[in-house]
This record gives structure tokens, C-alpha cells and sequence, in this order.
């Protein structure tokens, strides 16, 4: 009988300690410095609602690390409920990526006239080389709405994983002097490794 009751002890402190750590180490992500607007605040949700889908049958299957043909299917339902925001908003969304993985436009008499909206979606890497590839072709586009999204760094413990990718493409932000001022860039990282929680973060310049 004490056995067993050392060994409930044990867990339930285990299970106060686990949840205890994770409310820590949401408490430390980094505060979002600005506000954002109702279409940055739409597709947040949007990608909220596909991981929410997505995460309890990750936590049913145990698998470390999301497979390739669910990433695909992550892109694509990204891509697809997206381009329907876009589409409701009244702009053109090419079918074939233009550029970007989705991209909003405006076009008059079939002649381009705007890009809106351009969006990367890389969910195969996790290291700051290969985020910054896809990341990077954000600052070289003049449109209103940037979105890049990804996982969290997989070498790192929650909640470095998600900040130190954060301070990461921040710099790369920073840096680049092709943006204008008022320049906008929507991170949406996502913590799929714990929770499957998104955290977005808007860079201004």
C-alpha cells in the first residue's frame, strides 16, 4: 500500500512540475511589440485552426517530428484557406505560386497592378540557415503584408526554441535596408513539439 502511494505521489508531482514548467515557459515568450491588424489577426487564427486540427492527432501518434506528408498537408490547407481570405478581401490569388508560396494581388485589365499579401510557409527546416532562406525573400518584396511561417528550433528547450528563432529573423529584419519604413512582417511560429501552440510576432520597421 505505501508503495503504491509513493508511487501516485510521484506521479501527480511529476504531472505539477510538467504543467507548472509549461505555463512557466509561456510566460517568457517574447511579448509581441505591436498590434496587430484584422488581417494579421485572421490569419493568425486561421493557422491556430489548422494546428489545433493537426496537433492531439501528433500528441495520439508520438511521433517526434511531423512527417513529411503532413507538413504537405499543413502547406496546403495554409494555402487553401488563406487564398480564400484573400478572395473575400476582393483581391486575385494566382492558382500556380507567383514568387511565394501565396501571394494577394490586384490586377486590371490582366496586367499586375499590385502585389498584397506575400507569404512563405517553411515547415521542413528547423535551423537558422534554412528558415532564413525562405524568410529572406520577404524583404525583397515592396507589398503591404508579409507572413512568413514555421515550426519552432528543434535543438533548443521551450521556450528558447521559439525566442531565439525569433531574435534570430528579427536581426535579419533589422538589417535589411531594401524595407521601407512601415514595413511589416507577421511571424507565426509555431510550438509543435509541446503544446502545438502558435505565437505570433509582428516586425515594423
Amino acid at each position: 500500500m505505501k508503495v503504491a502511494l509513493i508511487i501516485q505521489a510521484t506521479f501527480l508531482l511529476y504531472w505539477v512540475f510538467t504543467k507548472t514548467f509549461k505555463v512557466m515557459g509561456e510566460n517568457q515568450i517574447k511579448t509581441n511589440p505591436h498590434t496587430l491588424d484584422e488581417i494579421e489577426k485572421e490569419i493568425t487564427r486561421i493557422f491556430e485552426e489548422i494546428m489545433n486540427e493537426y496537433f492531439p492527432k501528433r500528441r495520439e501518434n508520438g511521433k517526434s517530428d511531423v512527417e513529411k506528408t503532413t507538413r504537405i498537408w499543413i502547406t496546403d490547407e495554409i494555402k487553401k484557406r488563406i487564398k480564400k481570405l484573400g478572395e473575400k478581401s476582393d483581391y486575385d490569388t494566382p492558382e500556380k505560386e507567383f514568387l511565394y508560396d501565396l501571394s494577394w494581388c490586384k490586377y486590371e485589365n490582366d496586367i499586375l497592378d499590385e502585389m498584397i499579401l506575400a507569404l512563405e510557409s517553411e515547415l521542413s527546416s528547423r535551423s537558422t540557415d534554412g528558415l532564413r532562406e525562405d524568410f529572406n525573400k520577404l524583404l525583397v518584396v515592396n507589398v503591404k503584408y508579409r507572413v512568413f511561417i514555421c515550426f519552432e528550433y528543434n535543438k533548443l528547450q521551450f521556450p528558447e526554441s521559439v525566442n531565439k528563432l525569433i531574435d534570430d529573423l528579427q536581426e535579419s529584419f533589422d538589417k535589411c535596408k531594401n524595407l521601407n519604413n512601415e514595413s511589416r512582417l507577421l511571424l507565426l511560429v509555431c510550438d509543435d513539439y509541446n503544446n502545438g501552440k502558435v505565437y505570433p510576432y509582428l516586425m515594423i520597421k
